[in-house]
């Protein structure tokens, strides 16, 4: 069956035992959430489980296969993630940001088939209107939305159910006005 299955999950970070024995089964087309205190270990499971972190025990397997087998690219068309820290260094147009979502597909589709991934994607985030500003000088929550805007990019290309993929998000709403926060919450449900 396509998921995510945890099984027996241990992280450590040196001495620190941040999560220890996790059984978990993540089914594809649900929404499902963490829920739990600040330090409880949510975002680390969730890099876990995305494989930014490699875990000091036990296994996690997408779609039948163990995580750690996929390529850096295999994951990044299975799976797509926004983490509570996305700070870019350099000055980027929204544009540029929301692009880079499209990377991963960039030999498969046209160009402005890409295009108008981007423009589809930014009229859903309500912030085709920032297209041409610098990430750096927008707001707290309008650099979330854009951010939100560049995972959506990477899962928007068409594909089938044979296939599924996963839309990881870290605290999303955490910037964001009421309005944004109910569109969030409704696009991830």
């Amino acid at each position: 069956m396509m998921s995510i299955n945890i099984d027996s999950l241990q992280v450590n970070i040196g001495e620190k035992k941040l999560l220890n024995n996790i059984h978990l089964t993540i089914p594809p087309d649900k929404l499902t959430l963490l829920i739990g205190p600040n330090g409880a270990g949510k975002s680390t499971l969730l890099k876990a489980c995305t494989g930014d972190i490699a875990p000091t025990s036990g296994h996690i397997r997408l779609n039948q296969q163990p995580l750690h087998q996929y390529s850096a690219e295999q994951l990044s068309t299975l799976r797509a993630v926004m983490t509570q820290d996305y700070g870019i260094a350099f000055s980027f147009t929204v544009r540029e940001v929301v692009s880079m979502g499209c990377f991963v597909y960039e030999q498969q589709i046209a160009r402005s088939e890409r295009e108008c991934i981007v423009d589809d994607v930014m009229r859903f985030m309500h912030i085709n209107t920032l297209a041409d500003r610098q990430f750096t000088t927008l707001s707290g929550g309008e650099q979330q939305r854009t951010q939100l805007a560049r995972v959506l990019a990477q899962l928007w290309h068409p594909y089938t159910h044979a296939s599924p993929r996963y839309l990881f998000l870290d605290e999303p709403t955490s910037s964001l006005d009421i309005f944004h926060q109910y569109q969030v919450l409704s696009l991830a449900k």
